[in-house]
């Protein structure tokens, strides 16, 4: 036995790659990097009205929501969730 085990599987050989799996790779990568820039522009727009509530010093209309949840004794953590979801802040 010449191939060696390593975590319980056999150690797979290097092969190149077949055109199609370049291209599912391909692909993935590209949805993945989709993906990032539709999360990445989402965040641009709640740091620029994050900004423009700094330079007013206007509360936003969730924090109430929030500091309400707060007190109440049977505050959970997903309903803070829902909220800042339902105010597009997460």
């Amino acid at each position: 036995m010449s191939e060696s085990v390593e975590n319980g599987s056999p150690k797979k050989k290097n092969r190149p790659l077949s055109k199609k799996e370049v291209l599912e790779l391909k692909q993935s990568l590209l949805s993945v990097r989709k993906d990032l820039e539709k999360k990445r522009n989402e965040l641009k727009g709640t740091v620029k009205s994050m900004q423009k509530l700094a330079v007013t010093q206007e509360i936003p209309e969730w924090v109430q929501d929030v500091r309400s949840l707060y007190s109440q004794k049977d505050y959970t953590y997903w309903k803070l969730i829902r909220t800042l979801r339902k105010h597009k802040m997460l």
